[in-house]
């Protein structure tokens, strides 16, 4: 579990084994902060 990007007193956690769970808690985020995350998501994976 990784703590990516916090946002006021939300804070969104990366589960890497549970890529489904990950798009679901960002259904009601902005698609902006979505972006963000996904590619700073995608540079800890590299």
């Amino acid at each position: 579990m990784r703590n990516l990007y916090e946002n006021g007193s939300m804070t969104i956690i990366v589960l890497p084994a549970c890529p489904d769970c990950l798009a679901l808690s960002f259904t009601r985020m902005e698609p902006g902060l979505v972006i963000r995350v996904l590619k700073l998501y995608a540079k800890t994976e590299s």
